[in-house]
């Protein structure tokens, strides 16, 4: 059970430390290294870091064409009906 609970710290970790480097942030040389070690024998991290580039670059593409701006915006009717929901709710 305890071995279960590193290798998931571990896992986390790992994937923390990936979002940081794929976001140009600075995690210094060890950390670094133990990040490719870990990448080594997980493939769900790599999976995970992969789908997790994957989405940014889409997102980055959707925000440099501005495709998303109109694709988000409600009209008034349905403003009007979510806000009917809204406070039937409460």
């Amino acid at each position: 059970m305890e071995s279960f609970h590193s290798v998931k710290n571990n896992c986390l970790k790992a994937q923390q430390l990936g979002i940081k480097t794929q976001h140009n942030h600075k995690v210094g040389m060890i950390n670094w290294l133990k990040l490719k070690y870990h990448l080594l024998y997980c493939r769900i991290c790599r999976t995970f870091l992969t789908k997790s580039r994957n989405i940014d670059r889409l997102l980055e593409q959707g925000v440099n064409k501005n495709d998303l701006s109109d694709a988000y915006t409600l009209s008034d009717s349905e403003k009007q009906k979510m806000q009917e929901q809204i406070n039937k709710i409460s």
